[in-house]
């Protein structure tokens, strides 16, 4: 008997997050599917401990086969432990054609990922390199998708990547 396609992707992700880990890095990939009750955003609580190393955070969407945009557009706000907050939009592209030619054709870009099943797939950007936290502690991200998004990305998520003190990202 064949795994269930989400069961794969999740094998595939943990595989990598272990891999990861053993290269000197702590990595947390954190993923929810998007309900109605959800609406069109997702939030996460992300613990950045180390106000001396640096983090590399990638944002994730599971997008629905057939129904693409050429680009996703996040609406994103980070509060900080003390309760600062930042907000900003980014776009991506997502057409899954676009990104699979792009990923054959530049093997050493290793800031966009795809994985698929028949019927959905994961694309994962770079968001932000080289992190270094103002301060210590929870931080609190929310991901918000426009309306335009809605039903086509069918989750949203995050990995963040701790590269210690004195580590080279």
């Amino acid at each position: 008997m064949r795994p269930a396609p989400a069961l794969r992707l999740l094998t595939v992700l943990a595989c990598a997050a272990v891999s990861a880990c053993s290269a000197g890095t702590d990595t947390e990939t954190v993923f929810r599917t998007l309900t109605e009750d959800d609406g069109r955003s997702a939030s996460f609580d992300i613990e950045m401990p180390d106000s001396t190393g640096s983090y590399s955070m990638s944002l994730i969407a599971r997008i629905q086969k057939g129904s693409a945009p050429a680009s996703v557009t996040l609406d994103i706000t980070l509060t900080s432990p003390s309760g600062a907050t930042g907000t900003e939009t980014v776009s991506f592209p997502s057409d899954y054609q676009t990104v699979r030619r792009y990923i054959k054709e530049h093997p050493e870009d290793d800031r966009i990922r795809l994985a698929g099943t028949p019927d959905y797939y994961d694309i994962s950007w770079v968001y932000r390199d080289r992190i270094i936290p103002p301060e210590r502690g929870l931080w609190h991200i929310e991901i918000s998708l426009p309306d335009t998004a809605y039903g086509k990305v069918l989750g949203l998520g995050i990995t963040l990547e701790h590269h210690g003190k004195g580590q080279d990202t």
